[in-house]
Order: C-alpha cells, then sequence, then structure tokens
C-alpha cells in the first residue's frame, strides 16, 4: 500500500496519515508524474478530493508526466462537474499531445456508454461554446432521455413500409441495414438499438467538434491576415 493506491482506493484516513507523515503532500508524484490528486479524480472520490485541495494545499490543475491534469483523467459526469465548478480545475489545460480533456474524451471512440457522453456534452459546452441545435438535442448538462427515445423510435420506422430510404445515401442504407439487422437477430433489441443511438450521438459530436475547432482556425487566420 501506498498513498497513490490509497487515494485510488478512496481511503480517506490512510491518506491523511501519509500527508500528516510529512514525507508526502497532496502532489507528490509517482515515477509516472501521477499524483494523490489524480488518482481520485480517477476514481470520482469527490470527498477526498475538496480534501487534498483546501485542506492540504493541493493543485487541482497539477499535470503528471504526460502532461494530464486530474480532470484529464475523470471518468464520470458528477467528478467532472464538481472538479470544475467546486474545485476551480481548468477545463482549458492541454497535455503534451496538446489536447484538452474534452479533446481525450472525442479520441476514446469506445467510451459511448451515456455516463461519457453526458460529460463530453458538459465538456462540450465550456470548451466551444453553445449551438443552439446541439444544446436542444442534448442539453446543457447531458443526453435529453426523451430525444434518447425518439431516436430508437426512428431507427424502428426505418423498417416499416411506410418509411423508404434513399439507396444513393451511403449513410441511409448503412443505418437501415444495421437496425434491421438489430432487430432480426439481437436478443435484447432496445439496448442494442440504444448502443446504436449512442454510437451516432459520439459520432456528430466528434464531427461537430471538428467542425468548431476549423472555424476557429479561419477566425484565427482571418485575423492574422488583417494585421
Amino acid at each position: 500500500m501506498n498513498i497513490w493506491i490509497a487515494a485510488s482506493d478512496n481511503k480517506i484516513e490512510l491518506v491523511e496519515q501519509y500527508l500528516n507523515s510529512g514525507n508526502f503532500t497532496a502532489i507528490s508524484a509517482d515515477p509516472n508524474g501521477y499524483t494523490p490528486i489524480h488518482a481520485a479524480a480517477s476514481y470520482g472520490h469527490k470527498e477526498l478530493l475538496q480534501k487534498l485541495i483546501n485542506q492540504y494545499n493541493g493543485d487541482i490543475n497539477v499535470k503528471d508526466s504526460d502532461g494530464d491534469t486530474p480532470l484529464h483523467h475523470v471518468e464520470d459526469y458528477d467528478t467532472c462537474k464538481f472538479v470544475i465548478e467546486e474545485l476551480k480545475g481548468n477545463y482549458q489545460i492541454k497535455n503534451n499531445d496538446g489536447l484538452m480533456p474534452v479533446e481525450v474524451l472525442l479520441q476514446n471512440g469506445e467510451d459511448n456508454d451515456k455516463e461519457s457522453l453526458k460529460m463530453l456534452t458538459y465538456l462540450q459546452n465550456l470548451s466551444y461554446g453553445n449551438n443552439d441545435t446541439y444544446n436542444n438535442l442534448y442539453g446543457v448538462h447531458g443526453l435529453d432521455n426523451s430525444a434518447l427515445e425518439e431516436m430508437k423510435e426512428n431507427l424502428k420506422m426505418k423498417l416499416t413500409d411506410n418509411v423508404s430510404i434513399d439507396t444513393s445515401d451511403e449513410m441511409d442504407v448503412e443505418r437501415y441495414n444495421r437496425v434491421q439487422h438489430i432487430m432480426n437477430n439481437s436478443e435484447n433489441v432496445d439496448a442494442d438499438l440504444e448502443k446504436y443511438v449512442l454510437e451516432m450521438i459520439k459520432e456528430q459530436m466528434v464531427q461537430q467538434a471538428n467542425q468548431q475547432q476549423e472555424d476557429r482556425e479561419d477566425v484565427d487566420n482571418t485575423k492574422r491576415q488583417r494585421r
């Protein structure tokens, strides 16, 4: 057992014993630059995080060897919101790869669960500013469940005789085939449809973020040309 494992396991009293021994601080790093603050953030231990920052003078924006802050390691929405709003974590800090926390999430293609997308929605709104269509569908603080159900029903409608698909549209055909496969072969149709919807939402978020990045670069280029 060491202070980093103790922080990961949320053993608050043990972490405090290490800190009060004088041999460790809240930002003591292991060989990878990983601190107790990173550990607590990664596992969503908010009470411990608050102690490390407010009581033991920790830095919520401390970086590990990869340049990742604790926010880069957060894996759930509640902790993400807590780090930013309560502990004043900086969501715009970039790691050694030049990525903000939101960009790390966007690159994690397998993270299509509702919790990850809720956190992604929150970070995108903070990092890139609000977009009316985006907010109306997903909400400032996460996915709108009614919108999610509506998207699932719309996919099911693709298989009815009354709805035609555009065979010249590869995406439309792909969606039709995917939904047809789920409806005909899945043991849990509703769960697999939801998984597919979340996958499409993530793809749309990535496209939107890329477009916003391109728009910002165009604005920056225009400003430089005017100088």
